[in-house]
């Protein structure tokens, strides 16, 4: 009696209890699936964040005020002003090509008899690539707007939306007041929806000095982006901006408990990010394993029923020369063929799942799920299928193939 005759006793037996197959599978199908699920969706807001902080350019360095969340030691005053930054430029202007101060306040925006609050920003030319922004109408203001503090306006959509009833009107050249100033239209922004809790469409852009000489602290800005001269200068530049700062700010050690300011690289954020979600796939995966425990007790479970129904059938093959090995064999194909099965439909079931969790939590908050799953977790998934099946089915085979043939043909 071969492996391949094990095989098809333990394929006609399955298929003899469909009924009891199909429910000893569904502990390892809600157990894969939810795996699939919650680690799914653990990667794909790990991969949203990623690509919104991707999305300006990996040579970009973060500098706003105040010390970097969770460091210990006294809090001292956050503290970034426009000379600060332009002294950065000017001390390394071997590694850093572009400065992008931003100022951000609020602002009440008003076009005929309609009006809208928001937040403005309002920086340099050089912001459309560190955040990333494409137009739909119009243009952006130019350096020479900035130069002259000129009262040019970017709108984004939901700021249209709200003034004329439609997001799809075009506004440039239209004058408009922001706080009670007038302002000319020169373009629209793009939609790139929401993002975490901020909505990347409703919002004003103006130039930064315009801003400054009307609106905010002329000094005091909000955060600024350094673009290095390549992304192999980053973390040099990184290094050179805090070496300045600590100067300037007379910051002594040691320095990070002390620092009244942060600077942030793409890949320093995306470490922090990717260590979340790590912990976070984890976390759910974790919790969703329990699930598949309890599918392997179940399996272990229906298995020892199987034995005791079928005491005699193992009490008349042994009688007419099934060895030990073969009787252990079959059962332990069993329980790996159910095992299997639920793992696959459990696959099946995850992914779909996955979908429509992500697709509903795009929909109905500020996180946009990227709808995605690692082949490795696929594997893994059915590997642990497998593992399940011979780990919780080895007691049953074992009970089966330890049958006295004798006392199992006598067995009512």
């Amino acid at each position: 009696m071969g492996f391949l005759y094990s095989f098809r006793v333990a394929l006609r037996a399955l298929a003899v209890n469909k009924g009891r197959t199909i429910l000893t599978a569904l502990g390892v199908i809600i157990g894969v699936g939810s795996v699939i699920t919650m680690v799914g969706l653990a990667q794909g807001f790990g991969e949203a964040i990623n690509k919104e902080i991707n999305s300006g350019g990996a040579n970009w360095v973060y500098i706003s005020p105040g010390r970097q969340q969770n460091r210990p030691g006294p809090q001292r005053a956050p503290r970034l002003t426009l000379d600060d930054v332009k002294a950065i430029q000017r001390t390394y202007p071997e590694t850093i090509s572009a400065v992008v101060p931003v100022h951000i306040g609020s602002a009440t925006v008003k076009y005929k008899n309609k009006s809208a609050t928001t937040t403005f920003q309002a920086s340099t030319p050089d912001y459309v690539q560190l955040a990333n922004i494409e137009l739909e109408h119009g243009s952006f203001y130019h350096r020479r707007d900035v130069e002259g503090g000129m009262k040019a306006a970017v709108l984004g959509t939901v700021i249209v939306e709200k003034l004329t009833g439609s997001k799809t009107f075009d506004m440039t050249g239209k004058t408009i007041l922001i706080n009670r100033q007038s302002f000319v239209v020169r373009g629209v922004l793009k939609s790139k929806g929401q993002f975490m809790d901020n909505n990347q469409d409703d919002t004003v852009l103006m130039p930064f000095t315009t801003a400054a000489q009307r609106f905010v602290n002329r000094q005091n800005i909000a955060f600024a982006g350094i673009r290095a001269v390549n992304s192999e200068t980053v973390e040099r530049a990184a290094d050179q901006i805090r070496r300045t700062l600590r100067a300037r700010h007379d910051i002594k050690p040691p320095y990070r408990e002390n620092d009244d300011f942060s600077v942030m690289t793409p890949e320093a954020v995306m470490r922090e990010v990717g260590t979340v979600t790590r912990i976070l796939s984890l976390l759910l995966g974790s919790i969703a394993a329990i699930s598949l425990l309890v599918g392997g007790i179940g399996i272990m479970n229906i298995m020892l029923v199987s034995v005791t129904e079928r005491t005699r059938e193992i009490g008349l093959r042994k009688a007419i020369g099934a060895t030990t090995g073969a009787i252990m064999t079959q059962f332990l194909i069993e329980s790996v063929m159910v095992s299997l099965l639920g793992g696959l439909v459990g696959v099946m079931f995850g992914l779909i799942a996955l979908w429509g969790a992500a697709a509903g939590i795009s929909a109905n908050t500020p996180v946009k799920i990227v709808n995605t799953v690692s082949t490795g977790s696929i594997l893994l998934a059915f590997g642990v299928s497998a593992t399940i099946g011979i780990v919780f089915g080895l007691y049953p085979a074992w009970r089966a193939a330890r049958l006295d043939p004798i006392t199992a043909l006598r067995y009512e």
